[in-house]
């Protein structure tokens, strides 16, 4: 696969961590923490993609998993309590409030806590560990496997809705958002798009 039009620092460094990290399990990978950045883009290769900004909540972090186990000692000093627990996802309230010091923990934090963003009409808005990539469909399964083993993705199931589509499974939050935003841009992609799960009640 020619790689040679993903020539930014950003791309380096995604390139970067699948050579660390090799065809393991899980691909974890990690993103610069800027808040004006946090984002998805909506749509797909052949009608456009609309930039959806996603805003941070501070002092929240989730446990996608559910799993305490996540809460290491050097994570619970920075915990202040359990917010909201619902099915496989726990919302834990952070010592410090403000945007900054969320940003710092969670640059810090195990993989597998994602950060809590607002979504229309205060909800809750957390961006699951999986993405789903759709590729062209006269594209035959051979050629998406060898897509998958060039980026050491090894963990994908085929989606039972959509033709020529996959569910790629990654850790939740900000590593999630930048591998659906390597993918999509790529010309056998005709969309990648993480999963997004939303609560139905306010922020208070």
């Amino acid at each position: 696969m020619n790689l040679n039009i993903l020539v930014t620092d950003a791309t380096k460094s995604f390139l970067r961590h699948l050579l660390n990290w090799g065809a393991v399990g899980c691909l974890f990978l990690s993103l610069p923490l800027y808040a004006a950045n946090y984002h998805l883009m909506e749509g797909s290769a052949r009608e456009g993609y609309i930039k959806i900004d996603l805003e941070l909540q501070p002092g929240l972090v989730a446990d996608v998993l559910g799993d305490s186990w996540i809460i290491s000692a050097k994570n619970l000093i920075e915990v202040d309590g359990i917010h909201s627990k619902y099915n496989n996802l726990v919302i834990y309230e952070l010592k410090r409030t403000d945007e900054l010091g969320t940003e710092l923990f969670l640059a810090d934090a195990d993989p597998g806590l994602a950060p809590v963003f607002k979504g229309t009409g205060g909800t809750f808005q957390i961006v699951t560990g999986s993405v789903n990539v759709f590729f062209a469909q006269d594209l035959n399964q051979e050629v998406v496997k060898n897509f998958f083993e060039d980026f050491a993705i090894t963990r994908y199931r085929e989606l039972g809705w959509g033709k020529n589509g996959y569910e790629v499974f990654v850790a939740p939050g900000l590593p999630a958002l930048d591998l659906a935003e390597r993918l999509r841009i790529l010309p056998l992609v005709a969309k990648a798009s993480p999963d997004l799960w939303t609560n139905s009640y306010k922020i208070q």
